[in-house]
């Protein structure tokens, strides 16, 4: 059995932290989401899934944030337009529910 099995090389392992005065702090437990057990971080078992390394480079990240900005800038102007269209129109219908002089 290599070091690179244990449990906190696998995918199914939700490791428990703890509160410190900074940070939180792993702890040598975690919950196994296949064996549905608590289990020490070093132990190893027949369920042993690899974790991937996802990271994903700085430029995708931006490409990705700048998209989802753009998204959110188009939305408050359609949201700011209909503010906007309503404001014009109670100005519109405070205007035409005034009587005028030459009605009375």
């Amino acid at each position: 059995m290599e070091n690179s099995e244990r449990c906190y090389n696998c995918r199914n392992l939700q490791r428990y932290y703890t509160r410190g005065v900074k940070s939180y702090l792993q702890t040598d437990f975690g919950y196994c989401c296949e064996c549905r057990t608590v289990v020490e971080v070093h132990h190893s078992c027949e369920k042993f899934v690899r974790r991937t390394n996802r990271r994903r480079s700085e430029r995708l990240t931006r490409y990705y944030l700048n998209d989802i900005l753009t998204e959110i800038s188009e939305i408050r102007k359609v949201l700011d337009g209909e503010q906007a269209e309503k404001a014009e129109c109670n100005f519109c219908n405070d205007i035409c529910s005034e009587p005028e002089e030459n009605e009375r």
